[in-house]
């Protein structure tokens, strides 16, 4: 603490080559800031839930309202179909919250997109493939459309490699644009 006689210590000035980088790092940050552009949201395109039938009839309702398969062996499970989803150059995703018991393979999530004259393509959630006993987890699976890839049908499964059980929530399919340049 100073005395009333003493002169308050003042905290040291910056130096010029400090006031300048720091001029050039402020303009560096407004300059990205600029080229960054507007943020692109996501949109949801479709929205699941216990009220919609699956194409699988060897599901239960939980009280939970969550979907359960209770697999005894490995086996992929239909769960919903999107007609003529009017998606093009973006990126679909589909996600859904997995919850599993005593699964002794893998399970995860898996879209097809069927292109007229073309066939049918799928991306594979094995990146968010879960296994053994999980409480709920968000799980994912995008496919990547270029201009001019235009699905006209859009299944949605569930992949389960092992005996075990395994629910399903949540299951909703969104549409974002690509990053830039593609």
């Amino acid at each position: 603490m100073s005395k009333p006689d003493q002169p308050f210590n003042e905290p040291p000035k910056p130096s010029m080559s400090t006031a300048r980088y720091s001029l050039v790092v402020l303009g560096l940050l407004a300059a990205l800031a600029a080229t960054a552009g507007p943020k692109q949201k996501v949109r949801t395109m479709k929205t699941f839930n216990t009220t919609n039938p699956t194409i699988s009839k060897d599901l239960t309702v939980t009280d939970d309202k969550a979907w359960l398969a209770d697999c005894k062996k490995a086996e992929t499970i239909r769960l919903f179909e999107v007609e003529n989803p009017d998606v093009e150059q973006c990126i679909v995703t589909y996600r859904a919250k997995l919850k599993t018991e005593d699964l002794t393979g893998q399970a995860y999530l898996e879209m097809w997109c069927r292109f007229s004259g073309k066939g049918e393509f799928f991306s594979r959630g094995l990146n968010h493939a879960v296994t053994g006993s999980n409480d709920w987890g968000s799980c994912e699976t995008p496919f990547f459309l270029k201009k001019g890839e235009k699905p006209n049908l859009i299944k949605l499964n569930l992949v389960v490699k092992g005996a075990g059980k395994v629910w399903v929530k949540d299951v909703e399919l969104l549409k974002s644009p690509l990053p830039a340049g593609q």
